[in-house]
C-alpha cells in the first residue's frame, strides 16, 4: 500500500513538472497583483501601468474603485496592444517601492520591457486616466 501511494505521488509529480504552467501572474487578472516574488519579472515584458499604493492612504482608497474599473473596462483592449495593469501594495512590498523610487501614495508609473518610462502625472480621475491609458498603445508598439 505504501509503495503503491510512493508510486501515484511519484506520477503525479512527474504529470505536473512535464505540464509547467507560468505562474508570474493570472492572466486573467484585470489589475496584476505583483509583489518582490513577481514584479521584476512580470514587468520585463511589454508595456504596464502599474499603481503604488497604501492601503492605508487616503488617496489610495479614493484610487481603488477608479483603477479597478479602469483595469476592467480597457482589459480586453490593453491586452491587445501589450498592455497590462498591475499594482503593488507598498505595506506588503516595501522593498519593490523602494528599488523602484515611490515617494507617496498613490505613484502610477509606465513600464516598458522593464524600464520605469514615466510617471503618470494627472488627475487620478476616472476620464483622465483614460484618456491617458489609451494613448499607451500608440506610444509603445
Amino acid at each position: 500500500m505504501l509503495l503503491k501511494s510512493a508510486l501515484s505521488f511519484f506520477a503525479l509529480s512527474l504529470f505536473a513538472s512535464s505540464h509547467a504552467i507560468d505562474k508570474r501572474y493570472d492572466e486573467s487578472q484585470h489589475s496584476v497583483v505583483l509583489s518582490s516574488a513577481n514584479f521584476k519579472e512580470s514587468v520585463s515584458s511589454g508595456t504596464w501601468f502599474i499603481k503604488f499604493y497604501s492601503p492605508r492612504c487616503g488617496y489610495s482608497k479614493k484610487l481603488a474603485p477608479i483603477w479597478s474599473a479602469l483595469s476592467t473596462d480597457l482589459f480586453e483592449n490593453a491586452k491587445k496592444n501589450g498592455i497590462r495593469f498591475g499594482e503593488v501594495d507598498c505595506l506588503a512590498n516595501s522593498n519593490v517601492c523602494d528599488d523602484q523610487n515611490v515617494d507617496g501614495y498613490p505613484t502610477l508609473f509606465i513600464y516598458n520591457r522593464g524600464k520605469q518610462i514615466e510617471e503618470y502625472g494627472g488627475a487620478n480621475v476616472y476620464d483622465e486616466l483614460l484618456s491617458y491609458s489609451n494613448q499607451l498603445a500608440t506610444r509603445f508598439k
